[in-house]
């Protein structure tokens, strides 16, 4: 008993270390959001991005362009990848936390079985912390989501003719946009990859 006890406190001290990392999380995440909405304010017109083709026309030409088509189906595609980063990385980090929570009270019921629990659920800690590393579900998460914001904002300076696009005529602004987005996603692709890879 003495030992599972010693297991035990080990065990609590990942759980705090764990909610340590949770905490640090969710500051990340509140300073992305912030840095996002900064940017958002430099925008010259109060067009939504994702407003519907009734609200912001936009010319049969520009919808068949490859330029348009690829935006809109990197966006949709950075999108999807965050969201699924994002639901593992959360899903795994709330299995690890609540069996590193239930241990300290499972050690307590003298069961010829609570040896195995708390042995099981030791060892599933240490495994989904593994995943966690191996596949960086946070990093992936966080770095799609980046993307696809400035994907977004990309979207938003063109159809309101601002920044960059000013001034210039369709054909040139279609140019402009397809530049920008292969530029937005290659710099997108090789951060991530530096993150993962120094990690």
């Amino acid at each position: 008993m003495d030992k599972l006890k010693e297991q035990a406190m080990s065990l609590k001290g990942k759980a705090e270390e764990l909610k340590g990392k949770a905490d640090a999380l969710h500051d990340q995440a509140a300073d992305l959001k912030t840095e996002l909405d900064k940017n958002a304010e430099h925008l010259d017109t109060t067009i939504k991005v994702e407003s519907s083709p009734q609200t912001v026309p936009i010319s049969q030409s520009i919808r068949m362009s490859p330029a348009w088509i690829r935006l809109e189906s990197q966006i949709k595609w950075h999108q999807d990848k965050s969201r699924k980063s994002r639901k593992k990385h959360k899903l795994m980090q709330f299995f690890q936390v609540t069996m590193a929570i239930s241990i300290p009270a499972i050690v307590h019921i003298d069961l010829t079985i609570t040896k195995w629990i708390i042995s099981i659920f030791g060892a599933l800690i240490a495994v989904l912390e593994s995943m966690q590393y191996m596949n960086q579900y946070e990093v992936i998460w966080i770095s799609h989501r980046e993307i696809a914001e400035r994907l977004k904002r990309e979207k938003f300076l063109f159809l309101s003719a601002a920044g960059h696009y000013q001034g210039l005529p369709e054909i040139d602004t279609l140019k402009h946009l397809a530049e920008r987005v292969e530029e937005i996603v290659s710099i997108g692709a090789t951060n991530e990859t530096k993150e993962t890879n120094s990690l």
